[in-house]
């Protein structure tokens, strides 16, 4: 007489729940030996332990539950190789995603130790090396609809691209004075040299701290900067967000840093 384990002891055995085993079972995966007429309790045999230990081996590995019975009912090795190979090809893609969500999250954590250093509200004329970048133009009437709708559509063109960086965002605004705001690009930051680039040269900065909203009196504060140490400027300024949601918790808290390539002007 065959030694037979019932449900409960099956899962123990095998280090699963029982509710695993009903769940094999109503699929047609794996059945129980014998199922009692009258209290409806299944039971198993010792010879079913190989063909478990399979379906759990096989699950291990990725496989959903389809798809490990369509394995058993492969008759050759040659077929059960295809199906082992294409899983492999799976998991290989897997482990390509964790490593690009791994080099993002690097690059990010790395970005925010370094921008801590920031002075908010710091404000100057320096030198910028040149940065280079994917961009998409902003569609007219250049308002803030037409830049989400931008940025959301240059998020999808490289998304899974190993070499982009998310957390880099630049948007190139053409502003003066007394004008409006008029968005003419969104870029992200590559750090190889591919796309366009933004060009090496001296830039008038200012870190601004607070809303976006705020940011045409920054802007007022950066060109009266420029003015009084002797520069010229044309009307588009490159803001970069250093700080948003993702690092902090209130807008009075985003740092975004205004560039506006600046030229001396000539002595009198």
């Amino acid at each position: 007489m065959k030694v037979r384990f019932m449900a409960g002891e099956m899962a123990r055995l095998h280090n699963i729940s029982k509710q695993s085993l009903l769940h094999y079972d109503k699929i047609g995966l794996f059945k129980p030996s014998k199922v009692h007429s009258r209290t409806g309790y299944r039971y198993y045999t010792l010879d079913q332990f190989e063909d478990l230990d399979v379906i759990l081996c096989l699950k291990s590995l990725g496989m959903k539950l389809g798809e490990i019975k369509t394995y058993l009912i492969k008759g050759s090795i040659d077929e059960r190789i295809d199906i082992l190979e294409g899983q492999e090809a799976v998991i290989q893609e897997k482990i390509l995603e964790i490593k690009r969500t791994q080099g993002r999250l690097t690059s990010i954590i790395t970005a925010l130790k370094s921008q801590r250093t920031i002075v908010p509200m710091d404000m100057g004329i320096r030198w910028f090396d040149t940065m280079h970048v994917v961009r998409k133009p902003v569609e007219a009437p250049h308002d803030l609809y037409a830049l989400e709708l931008a940025i959301k559509e240059l998020f999808q063109a490289t998304r899974g691209d190993d070499q982009t960086e998310f957390h880099q965002l630049l948007t190139c605004v053409e502003v003066s004075p007394d004008t409006q705001e008029r968005f003419q690009s969104v870029a992200l930051h590559v750090p190889a040299t591919t796309g366009t680039s933004i060009p090496a040269g001296e830039y008038a900065y200012f870190y601004h701290k607070g809303r976006f909203d705020e940011l045409p009196q920054s802007r007022a504060k950066l060109w009266a900067h420029i003015a009084r140490q002797g520069y010229t400027t044309g009307d588009t300024a490159i803001e970069k967000v250093l700080l948003d949601s993702l690092a902090v918790p209130s807008e009075d808290d985003y740092l975004i840093e205004i560039r506006m390539p600046v030229t001396k002007m000539p002595s009198p």
